[in-house]
């Protein structure tokens, strides 16, 4: 994973992270800044872990 996709990643993370903690003060409602933050961090974690993978023979 290059440098560029972490850097946007970890704003998207950042970004999720205030947007929530605005939703915590009841500023915007909770059920829409859970998720948000919830996938901004889980497609992090996935595109972390994606490697190459042995497949198996043909």
């Amino acid at each position: 994973m290059n440098r560029l996709t972490t850097f946007v990643m970890l704003v998207a993370i950042a970004f999720s992270f205030i947007f929530h903690m605005f939703g915590m003060m009841n500023l915007y409602p909770a059920y829409i800044t859970a998720p948000l933050l919830y996938f901004s961090i889980f497609l992090y974690i996935l595109s972390r872990n994606h490697r190459n993978r042995f497949k198996g023979f043909k």
